[in-house]
């Protein structure tokens, strides 16, 4: 219900939008979740918009996920956010080097992707060095306890926990705090633990 009014405000109040984003924040979005919302875009959102897609990679799912929206049968614009080598915070994003061959191989496209791979061995690969991103257990866990991986990552890091505590102590976040990082609320969380 509350995406349906979120279209609907789209609808009126926002109908030049360069395009109707879905974001997977949680990294905790599968395939069979992205056709629902799909379906419910595309049917209820005007129809000139294009859609576009930003996943976090949580469950290692950005790739299916991207998969799904491109199989989505519509006849809107798409765009698929990515990055080279799935660079990004936490358990990183939709690899644009997977994506590209992706849409060379099955859509006909004539994506150059040698200088990515380039760019991931001059730059990229030292960076992930020093700020890794990519599948780690704490991500997996505040996916499926539909949290900020920021909370994952405070407990883990911080406190040195063994995962399985790390995922006790996601159990008890309250709902309301788990959208969006509060160091003090965790704390206080972790004190009580």
């Amino acid at each position: 219900a509350e995406l349906l009014e979120l279209v609907d405000v789209v609808n009126r109040e926002l109908p030049d939008a360069s395009g109707f984003y879905i974001v997977d924040t949680f990294g905790e979005m599968r395939p069979n979740d992205m056709s629902r919302i799909l379906n419910l875009v595309d049917h209820n959102l005007i129809s000139t918009m294009p859609l576009g897609f930003h996943s976090h990679n949580n469950l290692q799912l950005s790739y299916s996920n991207a998969m799904a929206m491109l199989q989505f049968p519509t006849t809107r614009e798409r765009m698929l956010d990515c990055s080279i080598m799935g660079m990004g915070k936490g358990a990183g994003n939709l690899n644009t080097e997977i994506l590209l061959e992706h849409l060379n191989i099955f859509y006909g496209k004539k994506y150059n992707i040698p200088p990515l791979l380039e760019v991931m061995d001059k730059v990229i690969n030292q960076l992930h060095e020093e700020y890794y991103w990519g599948y780690a257990p704490e991500y997996y866990l505040s996916s499926t306890y539909h949290c900020t991986p920021s909370y994952a990552s405070h407990f883990y890091n911080k406190h040195m926990l063994p995962i399985d505590q790390v995922g006790e102590l996601l159990g008890m976040l309250a709902e309301e705090k788990k959208i969006s990082f509060d160091r003090s609320y965790a704390e206080e969380v972790y004190r009580k633990y």
